[in-house]
C-alpha cells in the first residue's frame, strides 16, 4: 500500500487544478467557469456558479494569513458582485443569474478564532470556511478539505473527501480513515481539532469515514487564463 503523508501545497496552477472538481463537495451544483481571475488588485482562484445559478468565488490563503484572507474575500466578493450582471450578458451560456448574491468560499491551512469570528460577523451571504491540506499519495498529491460548520451547527467541522485515487485497491479517503497511517498527522491534527472544538463543542478525526460512528462529521470580462463561458 502506498504511504500517505501530509505534504506542502503544490504550485498555484497545480493547486487550482486539484481543487477544480472537489469544490463541488462544498458548493452544491458547482460548475467551474474561470480560474486565476484578476479581481480587486489580486487574483481569484476560482469563479463558478452553484446549482441555482449564483456566482461563487473561491480563494485559497496561506498559513497565518487567515484574517487577511477574510478581508480579501470580502473585497473580491464586492468586486465580483458589481460585475456579475455584465458577465451574464457577455456569457449567457455560463448560466449566471444577474442580480443574485455572490457566494464566497475561503480555504486555508488554519482558521484561528479571530478569523472565524470575523467571517461570521460579515454582512451578506454566509462565508463558507474550509481547512485545506494536501496528502501525498504515492506519486500524486490530493487535496484534503475540512468544512467548518456554523457555530452551534451539530456537524461542526466535517471532512469533505476529495478525488479517489487507488491505494492498495481502496480509495485514499477510505485507506486514510486511520490518521495514524499518515505521516505528519501529528502536526496537522492539533489545529483541526481546535477549530472543531470552537465551532461545534466537540472534536473528531477529520479523516473519519462518513459512515463511522458519531455525527457526520470598472466592469468587463474577467482577466483569466480560462474563458468565462461553457466548459470545454
Amino acid at each position: 500500500m502506498a504511504e500517505l503523508r501530509i505534504t506542502g501545497a503544490p504550485p498555484p496552477d497545480e493547486r487550482r487544478r486539484a481543487l477544480r472538481d472537489v469544490l463541488g463537495e462544498l458548493i452544491p451544483g458547482w460548475r467551474p467557469l474561470a480560474q486565476n481571475v484578476l479581481g480587486a488588485d489580486t487574483r481569484i482562484d476560482w469563479v463558478g456558479r452553484n446549482g441555482a445559478g449564483h456566482c461563487v468565488i473561491a480563494l485559497v490563503g496561506r498559513a497565518g494569513g487567515d484574517l487577511a484572507l477574510v478581508a480579501e474575500g470580502l473585497a473580491q466578493r464586492a468586486w465580483v458582485t458589481a460585475r456579475v450582471a455584465d458577465w451574464a450578458q457577455l456569457a449567457p451560456d455560463a448560466g449566471l443569474r444577474a442580480g443574485a448574491e455572490v457566494g464566497l468560499v475561503l480555504l486555508a491551512p488554519q482558521f484561528r478564532p479571530a478569523a472565524i469570528a470575523a467571517a461570521r460577523a460579515a454582512g451578506g451571504p454566509a462565508i463558507q470556511l474550509a481547512l485545506l491540506r494536501f496528502v501525498k499519495n504515492g506519486s500524486g498529491i490530493e487535496p484534503l478539505i475540512e468544512a467548518i460548520g456554523d457555530e452551534g451547527d451539530a456537524r461542526g467541522a466535517r471532512r469533505v473527501r476529495g478525488p479517489r485515487p487507488a491505494v492498495g485497491g481502496k480509495p485514499a479517503y477510505l485507506a486514510a480513515s486511520d490518521p495514524s497511517g499518515i505521516r505528519g498527522w501529528g502536526d496537522f491534527s492539533g489545529p483541526i481539532q481546535k477549530v472543531q472544538h470552537l465551532c461545534s463543542g466537540r472534536s473528531h478525526s477529520p479523516l473519519r469515514h462518513r459512515r463511522a460512528r458519531g455525527r457526520r462529521s470598472g466592469g468587463g470580462r474577467p482577466d483569466s487564463g480560462d474563458r468565462l463561458g461553457p466548459e470545454d
